[in-house]
């Protein structure tokens, strides 16, 4: 802006030089001339300061809608509703318990939970952003025993593990199995961990192996 109001100056002032210095009137222009150059600085530092207002980056007005509420609409969401960015959830199972076949594992300890979609009642993630995600999942069996452990979204399957413990002879390791897979959900679909038998009912997790189903959202 500081350009175009000193180019506005040069132009306007042939014409007014012009006609000032054919009247004779040499005092007349030195006031102009102050007055004007005043009205230039002015203009000048309000147009700076309009700029360093607006001059946000896009990533910057990015944050300032993750940080705002509008209408109901969590954080995050501004107006893209389910094509907004972040959501993340990190869960895990307080302790060993039996499932049987088809079950929904239900971790009930939470560590992260972006907007509560994840729902420890239900064992069902909930999805708010459509968009590519990472889901993890670690799961160990009893001793002497083994199952399955199945990601689904929707009921359809994406994902599955073995975990076994060492079945024969004299050894008692237990051996946890960690699932990883990247997939795109859409907005208001379920993911969660099913629960498939094998020799025995009893997902092990305890101060030693703990269970844990994590989430994130990549783009």
């Amino acid at each position: 802006m500081r350009k175009v109001s000193f180019c506005f100056l040069f132009v306007v002032l042939p014409s007014v030089l012009s006609a000032s210095l054919s009247t004779n009137n040499n005092q007349s222009l030195q006031a102009f001339l102050k007055n004007m150059i005043v009205e230039v600085k002015d203009r000048t530092a309000v147009d700076g300061s309009n700029e360093a207002e607006n001059s946000l980056t896009h990533d910057e007005m990015e944050v300032q809608d993750d940080e705002t509420e509008v209408d109901g609409v969590p954080p995050g969401m501004g107006a893209l509703g389910c094509q907004a960015r972040y959501t993340a959830f990190h869960v895990y199972l307080s302790s060993s318990r039996c499932y049987h076949t088809g079950a929904i594992i239900q971790f009930n300890q939470v560590l992260l939970n972006s907007y509560n979609r994840y729902n420890v009642h239900t064992g069902i993630f909930t999805v708010l952003y459509t968009g590519y995600y990472v889901f993890t999942w670690t799961v160990a069996a009893e001793h002497k025993s083994w199952f399955s452990a199945e990601l689904r979204v929707n009921g359809a399957l994406r994902g599955t593990v073995m975990a076994d413990s060492d079945v024969g002879g004299r050894a008692s390791g237990i051996h946890p199995a960690t699932g990883f897979v990247i997939t795109r959900v859409t907005c208001n679909q379920h993911v969660y961990i099913r629960f498939v038998s094998g020799s025995g009912c009893t997902l092990k997790s305890d101060s030693r192996t703990r269970a844990t189903f994590s989430g994130w959202r990549m783009y």
